[in-house]
């Protein structure tokens, strides 16, 4: 009794897709899984700065910062023509 290359070749894709099917499924699992605990953090953390700005606790926002603003010429150490000053070697 011979078997045919098409039923070995039948096989084998079968053995290998039980391997990898289930495998698939448990990355895809673990990646919505680590997503929705990612959202449901991000939607703790803002309601925690809500909950501080309006107590009274957080007075700052992004506009009051001139580094996230993009004025450069306030921030000490940095000379405006993108030249990063230091102490240790003050031309860098």
């Amino acid at each position: 009794m011979t078997v045919s290359k098409r039923t070995t070749f039948t096989v084998m894709c079968a053995a290998v897709l039980s391997a990898v099917l289930p495998g698939f499924a448990g990355y895809a699992s673990a990646k919505f899984e680590a997503y929705d605990q990612a959202k449901k953090e991000l939607a703790r953390l803002r309601a925690d700065l809500r909950e501080a700005r309006s107590d009274g606790r957080i007075l700052y926002s992004k506009r009051d910062d001139p580094a996230i603003a993009g004025d450069f010429s306030t921030v000490p150490g940095v000379d405006g023509r993108g030249n990063c000053g230091s102490v240790l070697w003050p031309g860098r």
